[in-house]
C-alpha cells in the first residue's frame, strides 16, 4: 500500500501473521519456516532475518521442542 508516509503493508493482509500463535511443536516451526521461505523474495534481507529460525530448526529434536519469547 502506498500512502503519504511511503510504502506500508496492507493491514488486512498482515493480520493473519500478527494473529499467529507461537509454535507449540516441531511441525509448527516447520510450517513457519516454509511460510518464511515462500515470502523471502518479497522481503528485503529476509535470509539474514530468518536465519535464526532455520538454525534452531536444525538443533531442535522433535522430542525436545520448547519455544520462548527470546527465540
Amino acid at each position: 500500500m502506498i500512502s503519504e508516509r511511503g510504502i506500508e503493508p496492507n493491514p488486512h493482509k498482515i493480520k493473519p501473521f500478527l494473529d499467529m500463535k507461537p509454535p507449540n511443536s516441531y511441525k509448527d516451526i516447520q510450517k513457519l519456516t516454509r511460510c518464511l521461505a515462500a515470502l523471502s523474495r518479497l522481503i528485503s534481507k529476509s535470509g539474514e532475518q530468518n536465519l535464526p529460525f532455520f538454525k534452531n530448526l536444525r538443533k531442535v529434536s522433535t522430542n525436545k521442542f520448547r519455544w520462548n519469547a527470546l527465540e
